[in-house]
């Protein structure tokens, strides 16, 4: 199997800025929130990062298991018809 890297990399890219972007805004943030609480914040950070990480790989596996083409296809399949077409999600 014959791996293409640099889509892959695209994809790992457009993750961390969607993640990073949307779910702790700037990096001055993440480390003004995590610093404060010293070592634990250190621990905090490698939990989220592991967590993340962990979740969007799993997510990933999914559509792609589904053959998913868009984000609709997917949380159709997460939440089933009605939740996935309401106005809810």
């Amino acid at each position: 199997m014959k791996t293409n890297w640099g889509a892959a990399f695209q994809i790992a890219a457009v993750y961390v800025g969607t993640v990073v972007g949307a779910g702790f805004a700037t990096g001055r943030e993440i480390v003004e929130f995590f610093s404060r609480f010293g070592l634990f914040g250190l621990i905090g950070v490698f939990m989220a990062g592991y967590i993340l990480t962990y979740m969007g790989a799993k997510l990933m596996r999914i559509a792609a298991a589904i053959d998913a083409r868009s984000y609709e296809e997917m949380n159709v399949h997460l939440f089933g018809n009605f939740l996935a077409e309401s106005s809810i999600l």
